[in-house]
């Protein structure tokens, strides 16, 4: 599922146009709505690592009603979905490598949207998160 974050446009003093994200922190500026809208999706995705980075849910979308949005990459989004997911489960970097048999480091990346990946990467950390929730569910039965 993608994800889109609505953003308000306003324009500054300066004749630039500033972008807010809503309930998200942070704003960026553009030379003209265009401009803006491209510098805001950059500047999404440096929110949202944010938010891993410090280990805190990441907020997912309110309804845009009339506003323009930014996109957030199926990649991103599902990183996104899987940050959130570890963290309702309670499972930390370190479970899920000694899971998936990776280093630390490789899940660290896989759930945060700044590094680069592969959706077949995080679909194989999403498919470990269900198994071990089923074997929890079945072994509490």
């Amino acid at each position: 599922m993608i994800l889109q974050y609505p953003v308000d446009l306003t324009a500054e003093e300066s004749g630039q146009i500033a972008v807010l994200f809503g309930s998200l922190p942070g704003k960026t500026w553009g030379h003209d709505e265009s401009d803006a809208l491209i510098r805001a999706a950059d500047a999404l995705i440096i929110v949202l690592a944010g938010y891993v980075d410090a280990g805190e849910r990441i907020p997912l979308p309110s309804p845009a009603r009339g506003r323009p949005v930014i996109s957030v990459a199926p990649l991103e989004a599902a990183k996104v979905r899987l940050h959130n997911a570890m963290l309702d489960a309670g499972v930390s970097d370190a479970d899920m490598a000694r899971t998936l048999g990776l280093p630390k480091s490789v899940v660290q990346r896989l759930r945060n949207p700044i590094f680069p990946g592969e959706l077949a990467e995080v679909e194989m950390a999403f498919a470990a998160l269900l198994a071990a929730d089923k074997s929890q569910s079945d072994a509490s039965a």
